[in-house]
């Protein structure tokens, strides 16, 4: 569950100062009496009615996760006896939790208590099911849960909850495209709840029912139901009901070719929910849900009547609300509502890259294609907080740090990142509430001091206006879904200032290409790369030698620099190649900042622990003995940007901790480039790893991406090599977790002088999950990494080659390319020595 709670955003260091005693922080205290309630139980009974209560409470914040567990947990509790346990609770959450005899004292309690013992347990059920069906590990168990769920409903005569039960269900499975089973779960649950239900539910249960009814192309019983819902607004009806309804109005008026009142109704309905979408808890209501499944109904109806350019039309309105009403909050996400909303957003995405891709020969589809990628990364991957002039001038906010310090206190810790080996979740999930009532504590208070509208830019010709060479390139590789086979897919858009339009170049499936990157074969890999990747974009560049590359995915960690042509060329020595995040970043981004009289932090030949390496030229990442290179690296830097008038600082040896990087977080200003010298790791997962150290063999029994990738600093190698337990703060192992929740605001550049750094777990939407994530969403906005392991003598060359040559007029772009350049020229047939650094800018 605390793999969604990464820490506080980076605006957490930001806002106008006010004292902690003034403020009320309601979002903290509501939080405490909620756990005060659970903590003085006086009895199983009420303890499990507090445990279903605080899962409630998780379930209103997004905290899915914690609501399964909680609710898993208050099951256990409303049991009948210990060995209905295990019949009716799913194995794989029993497997969650460490239950003790001692703690299971059911019997008198639970017959005596005023509430029927069944529909306790029932509406347990529910809420583990509700809170699953938000996991992906976890959703395909939900459907088992809920139907447990309705033998107990039907013991405790409770009509309500059982209809509540079924509509879940019924949204299961049209988010499945079960639509046939989503009829009869709707359809019970009207009827079920015909008498118990308020106005409002029983309409948003008929609302769903119509949709899935059209969606099997049963439009008369559609709109049979559809007669019964009122066409006005009552006082009693929710914010998306009526909008819910004329959606389906417009559909049926579709399937009847009257396209004049399907426009109107879906006019009207854009327009109420631009009005209803105003609330940063977007899940609460439900309101972004049903505006996807709303408008994306109507916009397959057009597509089944073959108006796909009315179809394409819904689908930029949609995109065009969605900016709208979500823009004024964007910046302000924690990364739990970055999590839901892209949970909510990638299903809706997905579908409209499809769509796309099964008619990209249409007017407008590659432009529309191009747009919804920039939608993705601008909302997902970057920190649009860096391009918010009020905020980046307000770091260093005294309230907000004492949040992230009480934060830091209460997610740093041993117990809460060994949780996974103990299975004692109780503990942690309180935790990680009071972890995410500090965090929307200080998003509120931000946001009522900061409201600007994060400018969002997505499309392709805005993007077209920043190509003012005529020899650049633009190369934005996407995933997709094939629409034959539904296979991932990767793809391009390629594009330069004489096109109309992007031109869309199919490429190879994702698997693939993962095969070919396990390959140990390195001219078979170059070859696939070749032959799969390179040669199908090249095809559109018209002899053009300047090719800005958006990596994503799989491809973010291919260096191209060093691929071998059809030429037998590198590539770097055919093409000017320049690899960046975001083209939007190309309208706000200063590219041409210089180091003079700016600010530096250098870190490295940091006391690891260990004695000197013995290696001549050991390489950074096996192990963590002591780097030679990386003294005379660090040394070398600080000279050279001294005689540049920078005001350097330099921690090594003993006095390169963690603590004092975290520091970086408490300054007035970040500084200008921060520069890190040291080894660096990525360790996959391996769910059968119980023990508590991090490091296993290479591997880790850690979920958290963030906490299997980082950087080593003084006196980490006892915790690396001896698998101590995690302890955050002070082991010396700085992962991509702590720096997530760090304030890089006023940062340009970010150098990590170390192996592995621009790898990390790839994630749908999000990107390389790692440090490249990390440091990004710190508010860094340029990277130097590495793609693999490099020597530490090469290392300490190639990076005192591009301090040197960066200066006054040469872009950082620019010395970079030098750097390679003579790097390459030294070591022509290792490419490995200068092919693995990356500027990501």
């Amino acid at each position: 569950m605390t793999r969604y709670i990464t820490g506080i955003l980076i605006l957490l260091l930001v806002s106008v100062a006010t004292s902690q005693a003034q403020r009320k922080e309601p979002e903290i205290k509501a939080c405490e009496r909620q756990i005060e309630k659970l903590k003085k139980a006086p009895d199983d009974v009420t303890f499990a009615r507090e445990l279903y209560n605080t899962g409630i409470y998780c379930l209103d914040r997004g905290m899915y996760d914690e609501a399964a567990l909680l609710a898993s947990l208050a099951a256990a509790f409303n049991a009948q006896d210990i060995d209905s346990i295990s019949k009716l609770l799913l194995p794989a959450l029993i497997q969650s939790f460490s239950f003790k005899e001692e703690d299971m004292k059911y019997s008198d309690d639970v017959a005596k208590s005023s509430e029927n013992a069944y529909s306790r347990l029932a509406k347990a059920y529910t809420l583990t099911a509700e809170g699953m069906k938000h996991n992906a590990c976890l959703r395909g168990y939900a459907e088992q849960i809920f139907k447990s769920s309705f033998s107990q409903y039907r013991l405790a005569d409770n009509d309500y909850m059982y209809a509540v039960a079924h509509t879940l269900l019924g949204d299961y499975y049209y988010e499945e495209k079960r639509y046939a089973d989503a009829i009869k779960s709707f359809k019970k649950a009207v009827s079920l709840g015909e008498r118990p239900f308020l106005e409002y539910e029983l309409e948003e249960a008929k609302n769903r029912w119509i949709m899935a009814l059209i969606q099997q192309g049963k439009y008369k019983e559609a709109e049979k139901v559809l007669d019964g819902i009122r066409k006005t607004d009552t006082p009693t009806r929710t914010i998306t009901g009526l909008k819910d309804a004329m959606c389906s109005r417009a559909c049926i008026a579709i399937m009847k070719k009257d396209y004049a009142t399907a426009q109107s109704l879906c006019k009207e309905a854009d327009e109420r929910y631009r009005k209803s979408m105003n609330s940063m808890n977007f899940y609460r209501l439900n309101v972004l849900r049903n505006f996807f499944d709303s408008f994306t109904l109507v916009a397959r109806c057009y597509e089944r009547q073959n108006e796909i350019g009315k179809s394409l039309q819904t689908y930029q309105k949609m995109k065009a609300c969605l900016i709208h009403t979500l823009g004024l909050y964007i910046p302000y996400y924690i990364d739990l509502d970055r999590t839901n909303l892209l949970s909510l957003f990638q299903p809706w995405y997905d579908e409209m890259q499809t769509f796309a891709y099964r008619y990209i020969n249409h007017e407008g589809m590659p432009e529309f294609m191009y747009s919804n990628a920039q939608l993705m990364k601008q909302f997902f991957l970057v920190s649009p907080a860096i391009y918010n002039e009020k905020m980046v001038a307000m770091q260093g906010d005294k309230y907000l740090r004492q949040l992230s310090q009480r934060q830091s206190e209460i997610m740093l810790t041993e117990d809460a990142m060994n949780v996974h080996l103990k299975g004692d979740y109780l503990p942690n999930i309180l935790n990680s509430m009071r972890s995410m009532a500090l965090s929307r504590e200080a998003v509120a208070y931000v946001l009522g001091s900061v409201q600007e509208p994060y400018r969002c830019i997505t499309e392709w010709e805005s993007i077209l206006k920043t190509v003012t060479s005529k020899e650049e390139v633009m190369v934005e590789f996407i995933l997709l879904h094939r629409p034959d086979n539904g296979a991932r897919q990767y793809a391009a858009l390629v594009f330069t200032n004489a096109d109309k339009s992007p031109h869309f170049v199919p490429l190879c499936d994702e698997e693939p290409l993962r095969a070919a990157l396990n390959d140990t074969d390195d001219d078979q890999q170059n070859d696939f790369i070749v032959k799969n990747i390179w040669n199908p974009i090249q095809a559109h560049f018209g002899g053009r030698i300047v090719i800005s590359l958006f990596p994503t995915g799989l491809l973010s960690i291919i260096p191209f620099a060093g691929i071998v042509s059809d030429n037998n060329l590198y590539l770097c020595n055919e093409y000017g190649l320049k690899f960046q995040l975001c083209a939007t970043d190309r309208l706000t981004k200063k590219y041409n900042l210089y180091p003079e009289n700016k600010s530096v932090v250098l870190f490295g030949a940091a006391d690891y622990g260990l004695s000197p390496s013995k290696p001549e030229n050991p390489v950074r990442g096996q192990g963590f003995h002591y780097l030679p290179s990386s003294k005379k690296e660090i040394a070398s830097i600080s000279t050279v940007l001294k005689e540049k008038g920078c005001l350097v600082e330099v921690f090594s040896g003993r006095q390169a901790t963690e603590s004092a990087f975290r520091r970086l977080s408490d300054r007035k200003e970040s500084p200008f480039v921060l520069h890190i010298s040291t080894h660096g790791f990525y360790l996959p997962y391996d769910s059968g790893i119980k023990d508590k150290g991090l490091n296993q063999e290479g591997k880790s029994g850690y979920y958290n991406p963030l906490l299997r990738t980082g950087l080593a600093l003084s006196g980490a190698s006892k915790a690396w090599k001896d698998s101590a337990s995690l302890n955050l703060p002070n082991d010396g192992l700085l992962t991509a977790y702590e720096i997530f929740g760090m304030s890089l605001l006023n940062t340009d550049l970010v150098v990590l002088s170390a192996c592995n750094t621009g790898l990390g777990e790839i994630r749908d939407g999000e990107g390389v999950y790692g440090l490249q994530r990390a440091f990004r969403s710190a508010g860094a906005r340029n990277m130097i990494m590495t793609l693999a392991e490099v020597s530490d003598k090469e290392t300490a060359e190639f990076m005192t080659l591009f301090y040197q040559n960066w200066k006054f007029k040469t872009s950082k772009r620019v010395a970079f390319v030098k750097a390679q350049g003579e790097m390459m020229k030294r070591h022509h047939k290792e490419p490995e020595k200068w092919a693995y650094f990356v500027l990501i800018e």
